[in-house]
C-alpha cells in the first residue's frame, strides 16, 4: 500500500540536497517544506552541518583533480583523470627536426704580404729564389722583411734573409734598425745572430735610443747581458738624458736593473 505523499516528500529531500551541493542558496517552495515526521530535535542541526561540509569536501576536491588535469597538459582535452602520470609535451624547434638547412659559412684566406710572412715565419728559400719579392724593400710602415722577423723573433726566416743579402743597419721611420726591434722583444737569439751579421750593439736611433735601452724599457735581463757581453756601452744616454740603468729604474724593470747592476760591480773590481 503506498504511503500518500511519500514519493514527493522524497524527491524534496533530494532536489534540496543538490540545490545545497550546486550552491543554489534560492529558498524552497512551501510545499517543499519539511514534515513533522523529517524534524529530529536532536540531530536535525548536526545532520545539516554534515552535509553542508561534505558537499563542500566533494566541491574542493573536484575543483583539484580539474587543476591538476589542467596542469598536466593531456594531449586528450577531455580527459580529466588527476590519478595518470604527468607526460609533458616535447616540442621540437625546425632547426633540430632538420627541416631548416644551415649554412656554412665560409671563410676567404686573408692574403698576407711578404712582410707579414716574415713576422709570422713563413718565407722559404722558394720564395726568395723566385725573385718576385724585394728582400730589402720597405713595406707600408718603412719596415723591412728583416725588421719584421726580428720584431717577432723568427730565428730561421731572419737567418734566411741574412743569408740572401738582407742588410741589417736600414732604418725605420724613427730610425731604428732590426738589432733595436730584437732588443725590444728580447729576443736573444736574434741579437745573437745580427751580431754574428755585424749589427753595431750600441747602434742609436733619431731619439739617441740604443739597443740596451729598449731591453732595459721591456725588462728583457737575457737580452741586455747579451748586449753587454757584446760590448754595449751603459755610459750612453738618449736625448732625455736617460741611460739604459735609468730607464731601469724608472720603469721599475727589476730584471733588467739587477743586471747592469752586477755588471756594473764587475767592472769595479779591482785587477788582478
Amino acid at each position: 500500500m503506498d504511503v500518500p505523499g511519500s514519493s514527493s516528500g522524497s524527491s524534496s529531500k533530494r532536489g534540496r540536497k543538490l540545490r545545497q551541493c550546486s550552491g543554489d542558496s534560492t529558498k524552497s517552495d512551501p510545499t517543499e517544506a519539511s514534515s513533522e515526521s523529517d524534524f529530529d530535535p536532536n540531530g536535525s542541526f548536526q545532520k545539516g552541518e554534515s552535509s553542508r561540509r561534505r558537499c563542500e569536501r566533494q566541491k574542493q576536491l573536484g575543483l583539484k583533480f580539474a587543476a591538476l588535469a589542467y596542469e598536466s597538459n593531456y594531449e586528450d582535452g577531455e580527459h580529466k583523470s588527476a590519478f595518470l602520470p604527468y607526460r609533458p609535451r616535447t616540442v621540437l624547434t625546425n632547426l633540430q627536426r632538420g627541416n631548416v638547412q644551415t649554412e656554412a659559412v665560409v671563410v676567404n684566406p686573408v692574403q698576407l704580404s711578404f712582410h707579414q710572412r716574415a713576422g709570422k715565419g713563413e718565407i722559404t728559400k722558394a720564395d726568395i729564389d723566385a725573385g718576385t719579392n724585394d728582400i730589402n724593400g720597405l713595406d707600408e710602415r718603412g719596415l723591412t722583411p728583416l725588421m719584421w722577423s726580428s720584431a717577432y723573433g723568427q730565428v730561421p726566416t731572419a737567418a734566411l734573409l741574412l743569408k740572401a743579402g738582407a742588410i741589417h743597419s736600414i732604418k725605420g721611420p724613427d730610425g731604428e734598425t732590426a738589432i733595436h726591434l730584437a732588443a725590444a722583444g728580447g729576443h736573444t737569439d736574434i741579437i745573437r745572430l745580427l751580431i754574428g751579421a755585424g749589427a753595431s750593439v750600441n747602434e742609436i736611433d733619431d731619439n739617441s735610443n740604443t739597443p740596451m735601452m729598449f731591453a732595459a724599457f721591456g725588462n728583457h735581463p737575457h737580452a741586455l747581458n747579451e748586449l753587454l757581453n757584446n760590448g754595449g756601452d751603459i755610459t750612453m744616454t738618449n736625448l732625455n738624458d736617460d741611460s739604459a740603468l735609468s730607464i731601469a729604474v724608472k720603469r721599475s724593470s727589476k730584471e733588467a736593473q739587477s743586471v747592469i747592476e752586477g755588471y756594473l760591480f764587475m767592472l769595479l773590481q779591482p785587477q788582478n
